[in-house]
């Protein structure tokens, strides 16, 4: 799976994503603090940096790391000695051979990241302020990410939310000495604002920090970060009391972090006639309009428009209050979106009847049998039919006789993965009772290699086959698809064939698959059964059932009936391990 894909599950799943290096370091300008939640900003980070590793924002969680190479596998041992059994949970292999468990944050206290976790060598904590890299990232060993064990999360045992609490593992310094990813902008705030209680000017903390930064920090921090920290926390005057040894708490040093540099003078009544503003809502305002159809985040918007400025972020922020006030843009959390209120009146009033496509359905042309649903359902203009089907049991034979069938009274593609030239043309030609070429010598249809995309290429009034899509995974995806081959269709329709397991009534993507179907057709070992007909008249075919075989090297249908499940062995086919004598073993007895 591509890392992009990759991504958007972690997003799908509530996990906030950024990309990164395989030495674990963030691509992004601020680390996890850019990392998004939106579909548009994996685009973007992926779309440039298409094979960085995934960063998963560690907020909510409480990931225990094992490092292998620091006695981290040793230590899980005997904590599993100790503790008992870890809970059931997501579990990953780390790239450098390690493990990480994925476990929720039971109380949604705020649990921090901590480093030799209860004084265990090789077991860290990652969770609030924290990330880890998820698979399929890349390790810098050449190792890869891997999920190895997909239960869902669990919450994280008593045991260990106790073990956190212990005021040894505050989440200061690594025992290295070093401070790690994830502390430190609140370690240097930390150890900024002891230095300013003591008196000390902002020159002074700043060259401290540096320093600090360069010899503990790994990675160091940027320059600029740095001097950052050190003006934030000098702009606050020293206490009385400046001989204190005692530095704020963590807490206190995050919130003099991230309070603004100077005062803020915006708020949401803010006077829009500066030049400051004008700017920013001009640049807002034409940058929306390209992004319709998208969800979206302030940190995504301040991006895509190269805006840092803390002042300027706000103004963004004011821009965009006033477009959910008059509407133009729906908030639900953190996200923006269009509000869309264009629509199309159909002026039902008015339509015809004509509407309906004279579908021909498949026969036996040498017993003349054939399946009665066929004139009691109405397909229209528009309509997607889904056919799913046991592998080799008959999709790419129903397939064919729809094509021929209806070449003469309607155009009609035909778009296959599995087709060659010669094996089409053999099969073809046992279909003795029509001819495929036009007087002239031409093909009556057109017959299409397609693998993916197939929406591209639907020919709006066209009857357009597909046989088959076929996804190895993200079988959600084929919702979307099927929408997107019915947005294109006019007055033609769409015939999808679709992977299906033995057993199952629906094919690939489950009820994805069959939401926007009109008919919906399951074919298993010589039966196919009508399991959705939205629109019919006369004898209503949704659930009949029919017995068929196909002769001829696959190529024609024989002996169509209606038939029944068998009660004996309840449609399973077997009795007390056998073939069932009242069916033969197929599950079924003609009605």
């Amino acid at each position: 799976m591509a890392n992009i894909d990759a991504a958007l599950q972690y997003i799908q799943h509530g996990f906030k994503v950024f990309p990164v290096k395989t030495d674990k370091t963030p691509l992004t300008p601020h680390g996890l603090k850019d990392a998004t939640e939106t579909i548009l900003g994996v685009r973007e980070y992926w779309g440039k940096w298409p094979d960085a590793g995934i960063g998963v924002v560690t907020d909510g969680l409480v990931v225990l790391d094992f490092d292998k190479d620091s006695g981290g596998l040793e230590s899980m041992e005997a904590m599993a000695v100790k503790y008992g059994d870890f809970p059931d949970t997501r579990t990953h292999l780390t790239g450098g051979g390690g493990y990480h468990k994925l476990y929720r944050n039971p109380s949604g206290t705020d649990i921090r990241n901590t480093t030799r976790l209860g004084g265990y060598p090789g077991v860290d904590v990652r969770a609030d302020g924290g990330y880890i890299i998820v698979p399929p990232s890349l390790h810098a060993s050449g190792g890869k990410y891997k999920v190895i064990n997909k239960a869902a999360l669990a919450p994280a045992p008593d045991w260990l939310v106790e073990l956190l609490k212990q005021p040894s593992n505050a989440p200061v310094l690594s025992v290295e000495g070093s401070i790690t990813e994830g502390q430190r902008d609140s370690t240097l705030a930390s150890l900024a604002g002891s230095m300013r209680r003591r008196g000390m000017s902002q020159e002074s903390i700043l060259a401290a920090l540096a320093t600090e930064n360069r010899s503990r920090c790994s990675p160091p921090l940027p320059d600029k970060d740095v001097a950052r920290i050190a003006s934030s926390v000098s702009r606050y005057t020293p206490e009385p009391s400046s001989t204190t040894e005692d530095p704020p708490d963590i807490e206190q040093a995050i919130d003099i972090l991230n309070k603004p540099n100077k005062p803020n003078t915006f708020n949401k009544t803010e006077q829009v006639n500066t030049g400051a503003y004008k700017n920013i809502a001009r640049m807002v305002e034409r940058w929306l309009p390209l992004h319709k159809g998208e969800t979206f985040d302030l940190d995504t918007i301040c991006r895509q428009l190269s805006i840092t400025d803390r002042d300027d972020r706000h103004r963004v922020t004011i821009r965009l209050y006033h477009a959910v006030e008059s509407e133009v843009l729906a908030k639900v959390g953190r996200l923006y979106s269009y509000i869309d209120k264009t629509c199309k009146l159909i002026r039902w009033w008015e339509a015809s009847d004509e509407g309906r496509v004279a579908l021909r359905w498949p026969y036996g042309h040498e017993d003349n049998s054939g399946f009665d649903f066929a004139d009691n359902v109405s397909i229209s203009a528009g309509d997607i039919v889904i056919v799913a089907g046991v592998s080799n049991m008959g999709k790419t034979t129903l397939c064919m006789n729809l094509l021929v069938e209806n070449m003469d009274y309607f155009p009609c593609t035909l778009m296959g993965n599995e087709y060659t030239g010669s094996k089409f043309k053999r099969r073809l030609s046992r279909m003795n009772w029509c001819n495929p070429l036009t007087e002239e010598g031409l093909p009556k249809f057109d017959l299409i290699e397609r693998r993916e995309k197939w929406q591209d290429i639907i020919k709006p009034d066209n009857i357009n086959i597909i046989d088959w899509i076929n996804l190895s995974d993200n079988f959600y995806q084929v919702g979307a698809i099927i929408e997107g081959i019915q947005a294109k269709l006019r007055n033609g329709i769409a015939i999808i064939s679709l992977q299906k397991s033995e057993g199952k009534s629906l094919g690939l993507g489950g009820g994805f698959s069959e939401h926007l179907a009109s008919l919906y057709l399951a074919v298993d070992f010589e039966r196919l059964t009508v399991r959705k007909a939205k629109e019919w008249t006369g004898k209503n075919p949704n659930g009949k059932m029919y017995g068929f075989s196909i002769v001829d090297g696959g190529s024609k249908f024989h002996n169509i009936r209606e038939v029944k499940p068998c009660r004996s062995c309840a449609s399973t086919g077997k009795s007390k391990g056998v073939d069932c004598e009242k069916c033969i073993g197929k599950g079924y007895i003609d009605a």
